[in-house]
């Protein structure tokens, strides 16, 4: 009675083994038919979105506590209709103010 047990524990575990393994290769299989070109593609709207020029630059006079300078701020002007894609593409005042 106890090898009985024994041996049915046992093909119990191989048969759950069995299938808890063909189910992680099916998955894999499954999702390895993504390829880089098709990220790629569903991804292109975010390059058009993040090169997308919606800024100017400003000449502007930055005004430190001590002294002056000439520089360049952002300025939102809408999508698509600035000179530049990003903020940090204007140097700016750094933690001066601007006038």
């Amino acid at each position: 009675m106890k090898r009985k047990m024994i041996f049915a524990a046992i093909a119990t575990i191989a048969t759950v083994s069995g299938i808890a393994g063909f189910n992680v290769n099916f998955r894999t299989n499954e999702s390895s038919d993504l390829t880089l070109a098709d990220v790629e593609a569903e991804a292109g709207w975010v390059e058009d979105w993040w090169n997308r020029p919606d800024y100017d630059c400003v000449s502007v006079t930055c005004r430190c506590i001590m002294y002056s300078y000439r520089s360049e701020e952002v300025s939102y002007v809408g999508n698509g209709n600035g000179s530049v894609a990003h903020q940090w593409s204007c140097a700016g005042c750094g933690d001066c103010g601007w006038t």
